[in-house]
């Protein structure tokens, strides 16, 4: 709105008029901010594993509201190898019974979170 606001009326002070730099602060904005962080993560893994997995990673963001560690649990989502690997860095159990298997690359021993 500021954007083309200013383009149509150059000489007013928009972002003044509608209280943008309050508004940053609100609580319910940092509530939106953190519930999208939150989708973008269930997003980025049921991109990368399926409709389920997202649906299973999504209450397991509840809890965060920290918007640092949703960046890396992003960050996670779109660089891990597994499933494994996202419910691990979520502080969540990987799925027993599942055997661990090396990757193609992988050196002295070690192993990926793919099952």
């Amino acid at each position: 709105m500021s954007l083309f606001g200013e383009l149509a009326f150059p000489q007013l002070d928009l972002e003044g008029i509608t209280g943008r730099d309050k508004m940053q602060g609100s609580k319910l904005i940092r509530s939106f901010v953190t519930e999208t962080r939150r989708e973008v993560v269930a997003e980025a893994v049921e991109i990368r594993f399926g409709e389920e997995a997202g649906s299973v990673v999504l209450p397991l963001l509840e809890g965060i509201a920290d918007a640092e560690r949703l960046r890396e649990l992003h960050a996670l989502a779109i660089r891990c190898a597994s499933l494994d690997e996202v419910r691990t860095g979520l502080g969540g159990p990987a799925p027993a019974g599942k055997p661990r298997r090396r990757r193609a690359g992988a050196r002295n021993g070690e192993e990926t979170g793919t099952a």
